[in-house]
């Protein structure tokens, strides 16, 4: 899907539900939109944020979202001016201001922890995953799982689900990544946490927005 982030859902860019969400949760003394694309520069513009223009090596397709926030934050010099970053990604729309204020909120309240991202659980038993070995031919990749079958007596596994990262910036700087034993969680229902990678996620995601907007009132659309 080239640039997705542009897709209308209800009359709005995909983009402009990530900046207002982090607008209205209200915990954040900087907003940034990073980009290379000035329609998206523009419309972050319009909704009242600033935007960052990427240099041009970090415009490239093997550039990941670290990199670009390490980048931003070696170029601008910011790693001393805050206490938090937070990485949000324009994929996920239907996150609520509120999951963004209630996760920094978590990671405030626990200061033995460094790290929080926001997840969903996974929506079949990922101990009965089978893992592709040859054509049409599959393994069990943990056999164990297999005794017994009942998913309630399956362990309960979440993944991220791209709504946030957050992490203490003086930790950031020192791991260079969101992932470690440091690691709290933010648990969000299935229905916010679509993720939009392909169109079929996106003519999802207008269904809902356009059919049941009520589950979604925490935002200002």
């Amino acid at each position: 899907m080239l640039r997705k982030n542009l897709l209308e859902i209800n009359g709005l860019p995909l983009i402009s539900y990530t900046i207002r969400a982090a607008q209205a949760a209200g915990v954040f003394s900087k907003i940034v939109l990073s980009t290379d694309d000035n329609e998206i520069a523009r419309i972050a513009r319009g909704e009242g944020v600033e935007v960052d223009i990427r240099p041009e090596s970090m415009g490239h397709d093997d550039v990941n979202t670290i990199q670009v926030l390490e980048e931003y934050l070696e170029r601008t010099n910011a790693w001393s001016s805050y206490d938090m970053v937070c990485k949000m990604l324009p994929t996920c729309p239907f996150r609520s201001a509120s999951d963004v204020k209630n996760g920094v909120q978590r990671l405030i309240d626990n200061p033995r922890f460094d790290f929080l991202i926001s997840v969903r659980e996974y929506e079949f038993p990922v101990n009965l995953a089978l893992k592709e070995v040859d054509d049409h031919q599959v393994e069990m990749n943990n056999p164990k799982a297999y005794i017994k079958l009942q998913s309630q007596d399956q362990e309960n596994f979440v993944h991220p689900n791209g709504g946030f990262y957050l992490a203490r910036t003086e930790a950031f700087h020192e791991e260079r990544t969101f992932f470690t034993s440091r690691m709290l969680s933010y648990k969000m229902p299935a229905i916010r946490s679509i993720d939009i990678d392909y169109n079929y996620q996106f003519q999802m995601a207008k269904v809902l927005m356009e059919t049941m907007p009520e589950i979604f009132n925490d935002n200002p659309i």
